[in-house]
């Protein structure tokens, strides 16, 4: 179903509140790591559980950062917002789209 331009409008209006109200958004993964090594006696070492921020830098270059388990809750967050923010963005262009072929009119006015 087509929407009128100023349905348009007032969704793209929406976006843009929903989208100030997210608040700090990242763009990434977390992984659980856990080192194995095997000392010279040939026992084995297992570290105790680790998080890694991945994401890709300015360059678009794969980077990634340790994050200790106390700030995990607040880094899921902020990537679940940044999850959001895509979804906003995509559907903020598609409805851009929308509005500006519906101004160009029909072909056989």
């Amino acid at each position: 179903m087509a929407r009128s331009p100023e349905e348009i409008e007032a969704r793209l209006k929406e976006i843009g509140t929903q989208i100030a109200g997210l608040g700090p958004a990242l763009q990434g993964t977390v992984k659980k790591n856990r080192n194995r090594r095997v000392r010279k006696d040939g026992s084995v070492y297992v570290s105790p559980e680790h998080y890694t921020f991945v994401y890709r830098g300015e360059d678009g270059k794969e980077r990634w950062k340790r994050v200790g388990a106390k700030h995990l809750p607040a880094v899921c967050r902020m990537i679940k917002a940044g999850k959001a923010y895509k979804r906003l963005v995509r559907e903020h262009a598609r409805l851009t789209t929308g509005l500006a072929v519906a101004s160009i009119g029909k072909k056989n006015a």
